[in-house]
């Protein structure tokens, strides 16, 4: 008898499991969630307010990429990503906005420091009461947003991506097609 509940209990576990992902938010695609540049407020590096849609018509490619301490593979990625910024040739017309999501202030601080390329052109953000969800659709890390200088929605990038690949600096620096494939 109880091997047979052992067995009912395995065979729900993995029912569930398989409809769970299935159903996972990573279907959702930004497509259908974002289409421009939301008018929202985050928390400045110094504690400022910091209005995202402020940066809108600032005649650069707007990039916002969200992470945090506590994501391993983003903490592997930011530093990909600050070195991939500083590289391109485009450097002068790309807006960086790094969003530290639901993280310690101290904690990103301290990571930060460990980074010998940050630019004070990068606006470093908090958003510590999760509103990049609503308004990005995004609840996996890390996740990174492309826009254009008008705050179109241009491509998403879900999980950590190679910044230092060719392809992606091909086409960010000619500006040429800027929907970079994902890998």
């Amino acid at each position: 008898m109880h091997k047979i509940l052992f067995l009912l209990l395995i065979s729900f576990i993995t029912i569930s499991f398989i409809f769970y992902s299935k159903n996972d938010s990573s279907e959702f695609t930004s497509i259908n969630l974002i289409k421009k540049l939301p008018n929202i407020n985050f928390e400045n590096y110094d504690l400022t307010p910091f209005l995202l849609s402020e940066k809108i018509n600032s005649s650069k490619i707007i990039i916002v990429h969200f992470w945090a301490t506590w994501c391993g593979p983003c903490e592997v990625e930011l530093p990909e990503l600050l070195k991939f910024y500083e590289n391109s040739n485009l450097k002068n017309e790309l807006e960086l906005i790094i969003v530290a999501v639901n993280d310690d202030k101290n904690k990103v601080r301290k990571f930060l420091k460990t980074i010998p390329i940050i630019n004070s052109k990068i606006s470093i953000v908090f958003d510590s009461a999760n509103i990049h969800q609503d308004h990005f659709g995004t609840f996996k890390l890390p996740e990174t947003f492309l826009f254009d200088q008008n705050g179109q929605f241009l491509q998403k990038f879900q999980g950590p991506q190679n910044w230092q690949d060719s392809i992606l600096l091909n086409h960010v620096n000619n500006k040429k097609n800027i929907k970079i494939p994902t890998h």
